[in-house]
């Protein structure tokens, strides 16, 4: 099987250990709801406070609704993302680490380490800045439908990375560690990233489907490392 297909059938695979995984489905489901309350808090603020102020410059009119709705929409979008990345951060690393275990990649949990949750609760900070400005910039670009289509794919490569490096932090990967992986798995990660941009096209379901990322994530991390013992892992 060439790593290109690999990393395609990894994403898959989390899409099917959604509905497959009982013991994973408490892990699964709290990204989810967080996901949901934020998209609501998000649609409620922005329909309250910035609906009211675009709808006086653009006035009463069909078009100035239209104009208003898709804008409460992807701003409703790039919120959630940025907000629900800096939540549901640790989270995720949690959800990474119990497949890894579940599956024997890893021979056991590291446990609840305080540290930890606040160093990924920083890193999801910095991460939310990041795909919020993201979201701006695809919905800039979607005016040019030739382009969107390449954002959207290495948009979808940094969002992988990001899945990846849930799993690459339960090993306590390093920088350099890190920097060998993606050059020597770049065609696994693309056909992972093809799968997500994939997801991608519809307005919202990446995020929900989430999990599925995290779960296809680890399990492609997993195997590497499994495959590479100790070489991978340093500091």
């Amino acid at each position: 099987m060439s790593s290109f297909v690999w990393g395609f059938r990894c994403y898959l695979s989390g899409l099917t250990s959604l509905f497959q995984k009982r013991e994973l489905r408490p892990w699964i489901i709290a990204p989810m709801l967080i996901g949901i309350i934020c998209f609501g808090l998000a649609i409620w603020g922005t329909y309250h406070f910035l609906t009211p102020m675009v709808l006086s410059w653009l006035g009463t009119g069909v078009l100035a609704s239209i104009l208003a709705a898709i804008l409460v929409i992807v701003i409703s979008g790039a919120l959630t993302l940025a907000f629900a990345s800096v939540v549901a951060s640790p989270m995720n690393a949690l959800l990474s680490e119990k497949v890894l275990v579940s599956e024997g990649y890893k021979a056991k949990s590291s446990g609840f380490r305080f540290l930890i949750f606040v160093r990924m609760l920083l890193l999801g900070l910095l991460k939310g800045v990041f795909v919020l400005g993201l979201t701006v910039l695809l919905f800039i670009l979607s005016f040019f439908p030739p382009l969107q289509v390449v954002v959207i794919f290495i948009s979808a490569m940094l969002i992988s990375s990001d899945y990846f490096d849930y799993a690459l932090e339960c090993y306590e990967v390093g920088l350099g560690g890190r920097s060998r992986f993606y050059r020597r798995q770049i065609l696994s990660w693309c056909g992972f990233s093809l799968g997500l941009a994939l997801t991608m096209m519809v307005p919202g379901l990446s995020f929900l489907l989430l999990p599925a990322g995290i779960i296809g994530g680890a399990r492609l991390v997993g195997r590497y490392i499994q495959q590479q013992g100790d070489v991978l892992v340093t500091k």
